[in-house]
């Protein structure tokens, strides 16, 4: 993109565009199976973040709608209230369950729809800078086949929301440095501000699109004047504001917490010094042996390394403003890489936030392969290589993607196997969604809650610390359910069970003995 001035056809509807982005989407989706897993149960690794997230959806169902008092199933915390991301996609979809019932197709949907705007929004700001559509093309599904990214597409958890937002943001983001339009502008900051509402942790994209904006004004103008031109904060403000609401929102979840002594989610950083040296190395083993096979085909990774080096190597031949946008974006990338390291152990989509750092410094490669050599740049057997390199990342994660639907052994995901359908069970023997239930047996907070679709407390199994805690709740319950029917031969166990109510799939669901 010459001088980073966008072509008028970039402000017209880009049909052809996005009818040939969304037929290959519809096809690659079909490929990874995503027409089956939309209409899949929770399940797979990480289960329990997983039914954390349609706990949230049951909460606002259960308990009148009301938007800013969010919540869970379990009750460890008072009434179930606690607050994480913004709620606004759980809101939506107990909405949606009140429209047309509850089907967990609906939030799996919401999260795929919001990474397809995105990766749609990557390919348009790719071919802004590179000038070359079927490069922008192949280029966006090749960032597309990471495992991790394909897997939590479809899934439930607010992460790949929010990355969707961000990579849509960036469009007119882009399109506002180029030509100035305020409504650019206010498009870009309020998707930036909804994914930095939704996950804190994407919003240093909303710095580093400040930091580029005063780049353009600065390289435009005298520094000494600049603070005092009215487009300069006409400009600032949007961006600084939406930074406000996210600082804000963060305030609220902190005090609403502390209120209803919530002490579950994580509203903290994980640093790399606040671990010991050797549970750094047993961070980065599991980085660099387990997880780094499931971020990305290792091709794949080889190739954004061979990149990454040609850009430095002829960093001359990239525009400054790129070289500036990329540098703050790697910046904020390794500052959360750095703030979040030991999270890294356990939870691979923490990788989605370091996928746009990925994505920036790659397109920055490329503009410099572009300017440097343009021959090879716009030769058919360069793009052919790209496209042969993007099919078999694709179909490396379709491998994993299988084996991670079928996982027999995962012992939380066990619980959902062994579950499902029991809240309609409990609806046939009459049991109102206002019952409080004990599940004795489950090791995932909101689990068994979920498949129950009612609120309680899950123990996790018959030791002497969850026998006492069974024995002090049973007076605030109205039932047990017990997931082993060898559980109710237990004495402490059998002293707070009253009738059966009835059995599924050896489990026993009795009222408390009152």
């Amino acid at each position: 993109m010459t001088g980073w001035i966008p072509d008028k056809r970039f402000f017209q509807p880009p049909w052809q565009d996005l009818i040939l982005f969304t037929s290959i989407f519809l096809l690659v989706g079909g490929w990874m199976g995503y027409h089956s897993i939309l209409f899949f149960q929770p399940q797979g690794i990480h289960f329990i973040r997983q039914t954390d997230s349609l706990a949230f959806v049951h909460h606002y169902l259960l308990n009148g709608m009301k938007f800013l008092q969010p919540g869970i199933l379990s009750l460890e915390s008072e009434g179930g209230k606690v607050a994480s991301e913004f709620p606004v996609i759980y809101y939506l979809t107990a909405l949606l369950y009140q429209v047309f019932g509850e089907h967990p197709f609906f939030l799996r949907f919401i999260n795929m729809f919001l990474v397809a705007c995105g990766l749609y929004g990557l390919h348009r700001v790719i071919r802004l800078i590179l000038e070359d559509r079927m490069i922008a093309m192949i280029l966006t599904f090749l960032f597309f086949s990471s495992t991790v990214l394909i897997y939590y597409s479809c899934n439930f958890l607010p992460d790949p929301a929010a990355f969707g937002l961000i990579m849509t943001a960036w469009w007119p983001g882009m399109l506002f440095i180029g030509s100035g339009r305020m409504r650019h502008l206010l498009i870009s900051v309020t998707l930036f501000t909804l994914a930095g509402l939704i996950k804190v942790t994407t919003a240093f994209h909303p710095v580093a699109f400040l930091g580029a904006i005063l780049f353009t004004r600065l390289h435009k103008g005298n520094i000494r004047t600049l603070w005092k031109e009215k487009r300069f904060w006409s400009t600032c403000l949007p961006v600084l504001t939406g930074l406000a609401l996210i600082a804000a929102w963060n305030g609220f979840v902190i005090h609403y917490n502390s209120n209803h002594q919530d002490y579950y989610f994580l509203r903290q950083a994980r640093p790399f010094w606040s671990i010991t040296p050797g549970e750094r190395l047993v961070v980065w083993d599991h980085i660099s042996r387990y997880w780094y096979s499931k971020y990305y085909y290792q091709s794949t990774f080889h190739a954004f390394v061979i990149i990454l080096l040609f850009s430095l190597v002829f960093f001359r031949h990239t525009s400054r403003l790129l070289n500036i946008l990329s540098g703050l974006i790697l910046a904020g990338g390794t500052a959360f890489f750095l703030l979040f390291y030991a999270q890294f152990r356990d939870h691979d989509y923490y990788f989605l936030v370091l996928i746009p750092v990925i994505m920036f410094i790659v397109i920055r490669g490329f503009e410099a392969i572009r300017n440097r050599f343009p021959k090879i740049f716009r030769n058919v057997l360069f793009k052919a290589a790209l496209l042969v390199l993007t099919v078999l990342s694709l179909n490396y994660a379709k491998l994993n993607m299988v084996r991670r639907y079928t996982v027999t052994d995962d012992p939380y995901d066990r619980i959902g196997q062994q579950l499902a359908g029991i809240g309609d069970y409990a609806d046939s023997l009459g049991i109102t969604r206002s019952a409080v239930f004990i599940v004795l047996g489950d090791p995932t907070p909101n689990g068994s809650l979920y498949f129950l679709k009612r609120l309680g407390w899950a123990l996790p199994d018959t030791s002497a610390a969850s026998l006492n805690r069974l024995h002090s709740l049973s007076p605030m319950a109205d039932y047990i359910l017990i997931t082993d029917t060898a559980f109710a031969r237990i004495e402490t166990v059998s002293s707070v069970t009253g009738p059966v109510k009835g059995t599924y799939r050896n489990t026993v669901i009795s009222s408390i003995r009152r």
